[in-house]
């Protein structure tokens, strides 16, 4: 052994007495020490005893220490243990079950070094170890297997680990009515005692009468500002309340309540599926992005119609439709009972009840001075057909597109390139209509123009456009 100095040691028994030269110290134990003693030296020491107590190596050097015992291996080092060049970490089988073992090793190659801390005990059955991120470990619940696809009745916030991939939806019926003296229109606050809504709930209107101004016919709300008794309606979750301006509607009207399905945290599910699909014949569904995230842009899709479904992908900023087509054929729009025209725009026909739509390829907007105005997001083949009432013969009806002129009737020649259909009626009191089918562009706006004649408010007179054929 070579050291500061060099020291010749012949044999040590335990029964013989050794004298050893400076440095070197013989304890009780029969243990060999080499080294002053003192707590910050370098010491070595021998010992074959049994137990933990008498470890058969102990190498110490200030408070760090390594000792190799019959139960075991301890360490306590100062700075961790370090092992180079991916040496393995291994854990034997029973000697009698032979010789493999499980072993951990550093993976080729580091990016960042990472400390890992190990949860306090043991987590439940079926818990899995999971990172928060920062090197933290902890026992965490997934759900089972069955939990792919899972019945929702109510709204519901998909989870990082809840591993839905499918959500069928039953809508349900649920209703409440209120009327017009409900309505505060300085404030756009409804008040209708157990009510029982809460923020972000899904609801659309129907009514005996006509709904207060600045709400629609059988448009999707979300239930905002709820405090006690009182609610408000926004066109967005979590959005802006409606502006009412008028609360005279007359009639009774119903809140038809659906169900909100709010999807998870995009960032922190990259490339993961989920299916919603409405299976039940009432009510309907709004599927919306956390918090301020968006699907395609926007804050949330519909799904008025029994069996229709939504496939969504996360992009680790937000969601994307992945459908067979990003909007549907089938997108349409059907609006009737018309409200005169619009007041600056006086030849554009005015529809305040929206009967149905489905899909997003299509964006219906309605304002008294402007009269109604269809918006196509998505080029594709349309159908559309606007049917009125004359009060005259050669009443006349029409259908423009992208029209720069709102104030004369269709087939003017100031309107050539503008009209895509016109009929006029054959006498008063008689229905005609105008069927259209064209290919549109997204960003192509679409009006019903007429000479301004037809005044006709009932549900025979109508607008409809639907999306037949997507281009590609």
């Amino acid at each position: 052994m070579k050291y500061k100095k060099w020291f010749a040691v012949a044999l040590i028994t335990t029964v013989a007495t050794v004298a050893l030269a400076a440095g070197f110290e013989r304890v009780p134990k029969d243990t060999l020490k080499l080294g002053s003693g003192s707590s910050s030296d370098k010491t070595i020491e021998f010992d074959y005893g049994a137990g933990a107590a008498n470890p058969l190596l102990r190498a110490d050097q200030g408070n760090s220490r390594l000792e190799i015992a019959n139960d075991g291996v301890n360490f306590s080092p100062l700075a961790g243990t370090d092992l180079f060049n991916q040496d393995e970490l291994k854990f034997y089988e029973q000697t009698g079950n032979g010789t493999n073992y499980i072993g951990f090793t550093a993976p080729d190659s580091v990016t960042a070094t990472e400390t890992f801390k190990w949860p306090d005990g043991d987590g439940t059955a079926n818990q899995v170890l999971k990172t928060d991120g920062s090197g933290n470990l902890d026992w965490a619940t997934t759900a089972s297997g069955n939990n792919l696809v899972s019945t929702k009745s109510a709204n519901y916030t998909v989870t990082d680990g809840d591993n839905l991939r499918t959500a069928l939806v039953e809508a349900g019926s649920t209703t409440f009515t209120f009327v017009d003296g409900d309505v505060t229109v300085g404030t756009d606050v409804i008040t209708k005692a157990g009510h029982g809504r809460a923020n972000g709930d899904t609801v659309y209107l129907t009514s005996t009468g006509t709904v207060p101004d600045g709400l629609t016919h059988y448009q999707m709300y979300f239930v905002v500002g709820v405090s006690g008794d009182d609610f408000q309606l926004a066109d967005s979750v979590g959005g802006a309340a409606v502006d009412i301006t008028a609360a005279a509607g007359g009639g009774t009207h119903t809140v038809n309540v659906g169900v909100t399905i709010t999807l998870a945290t995009a960032a922190d599910n990259p490339n993961r599926y989920v299916t919603v699909k409405k299976i039940s014949g009432t009510g309907w569904v709004s599927v919306d992005g956390e918090g301020a995230e968006t699907i395609d842009g926007a804050t949330h899709v519909e799904i008025r119609r029994q069996d229709q479904s939504v496939t969504l992908q996360s992009d680790a900023t937000g969601w994307r439709r992945v459908d067979f087509f990003t909007a549907p054929v089938g997108s349409f729009i059907i609006v009737s009972e018309p409200n005169g025209h619009g007041s600056t725009d006086t030849h554009i026909r005015r529809f305040t009840n929206v009967e149905d739509s489905s899909g997003s390829a299509i964006t219906h907007a309605e304002t008294a001075a402007n009269g109604s105005t269809f918006t196509i997001n998505v080029d594709g083949v349309y159908a559309l057909t606007y049917q009125d009432q004359g009060p005259a013969a050669n009443t006349r009806l029409g259908i423009t597109k992208n029209s720069t002129n709102l104030t004369v009737q269709p087939g003017n020649d100031i309107l050539e390139g503008y009209t895509l259909g016109i009929t006029d009626t054959a006498a008063s009191g008689y229905h005609d209509s105008v069927p259209v089918t064209i290919p549109l562009k997204a960003g192509d706006i679409i009006r019903a123009q007429t000479d301004s004649g037809p005044t006709c408010t009932t549900w025979k007179c109508r607008f409809t456009i639907t999306l037949v054929a997507k281009d590609h």
